[in-house]
């Protein structure tokens, strides 16, 4: 086990290059150089917290702290920040090579006090890996020889492993070392699994959302949102239904899991004609609660939903992380990213005003 040191770096050091624009406290990262770097920002100014490898990473967070995994020269680093003490522990483990996603890092890990789940792919095919943080150990769990581009989303504590443009969900039960098949395609209604096949348009993708108290959905590639299903992970009772339909106007390379006016909602990220806006749904209905239009420049992937209805993002245009409010749709720079790599930023938590 190697341990490493934080250094806090000096306001000066960084005020060139990230400031602190609003009463807001957040944990960033962002691109320095060849590497990421998880920043804090504070009302006295800004903290450099850990300085990561390369400029891809797959993170997770528990109520207690972050998890980084990063690949060095030599092998794959795993990096645990924690939230209260800051401290920063860092171990090599041996491991597969961690399943990234092209577009740059992504929160596809799930965390807890005991351990790291994430998903590898080596010459065994895709894994799914529980990694202990007392004593590195990894257990690994092979999944199917077919399955769709998996990731591992957090269930209120239970690791769930999905599939990108696939129809499985499994669930992993740390008691029994096992994993648990809950969802295949006969949970997906007649009709999307007949016509799904035929859709190759670019842009239409198949994914899964978990909306924590009320259970986990499917949007297809025909832009339909099925619940597959309840919040205790059981399976929704009667047929498959698709409940609503989140259009195919452009395409969609996201849905995340958000809060609405104090009630869950589903976020869904659209691009079309040269614009991009998120339409915020209810779960359980046919009701489009909000849509809201982002910047030309906003990275999808770093959209960063909040309790206070607004959503925070990073415009790679602006190199800024913006906030808009999606009561009225005033869009507030909050703080500067490197220009140089913008598109790489992404936002790990946030602090209210």
């Amino acid at each position: 086990m190697r341990t490493s040191v934080a250094i806090l770096c000096s306001v000066a050091a960084l005020s060139g290059f990230l400031e602190a624009a609003t009463a807001r406290g957040a944990l960033l990262l962002v691109p320095e150089d060849e590497h990421l770097a998880v920043v804090k920002t504070t009302p006295n100014g800004l903290q450099d917290m850990l300085t990561l490898e390369g400029l891809n990473v797959v993170y997770g967070e528990s109520r207690r702290a972050f998890a980084f995994l990063s690949q060095k020269s030599d092998g794959w680093q795993l990096d645990l920040l924690e939230k209260g003490t800051q401290a920063i522990t860092s171990r090599a483990v041996a491991i597969d090579d961690v399943l990234m996603e092209l577009s740059g890092p992504a929160k596809d890990m799930m965390l807890n006090d005991n351990a790291a789940y994430f998903v590898t792919f080596g010459s065994a095919g895709f894994r799914f890996n529980q990694l202990s943080l007392a004593d590195g150990s990894v257990r690994a769990f092979s999944l199917p020889n077919d399955v769709s581009n998996p990731w591992v989303v957090d269930s209120g504590g239970i690791p769930l492993i999905v599939e990108w443009e696939g129809y499985r969900v499994w669930k992993f039960d740390p008691a029994a070392a096992s994993l648990q098949l809950l969802v295949t395609a006969d949970d997906v209604d007649e009709t999307t699994r007949r016509i799904e096949p035929r859709v190759r348009a670019p842009g239409f993708y198949a994914s899964f959302v978990m909306v924590p108290g009320v259970g986990v959905f499917r949007l297809s590639r025909l832009g339909g949102l099925q619940q597959v299903l309840n919040a205790d992970l059981t399976r929704i009772a009667g047929p498959p239904v698709t409940l609503q339909k989140v259009g195919r106007a452009g395409h969609v390379p996201r849905v995340f899991s958000g809060v609405y006016r104090g009630t869950a909602a589903i976020g869904v990220v659209r691009e079309w004609n040269g614009r991009k806006g998120v339409t915020y749904m209810d779960p359980l209905g046919s009701i489009i609660r909000r849509q809201a239009p982002l910047t030309a420049g906003a990275v999808l992937d770093s959209i960063f939903p909040t309790p206070d209805d607004s959503i925070l993002y990073v415009d790679s245009e602006t190199a800024a992380v913006n906030d808009i409010d999606l009561g009225t749709f005033a869009v507030t720079p909050l703080w500067k990213v490197p220009a140089d790599g913008a598109n790489l930023a992404r936002i790990l938590s946030v602090t209210p005003p």
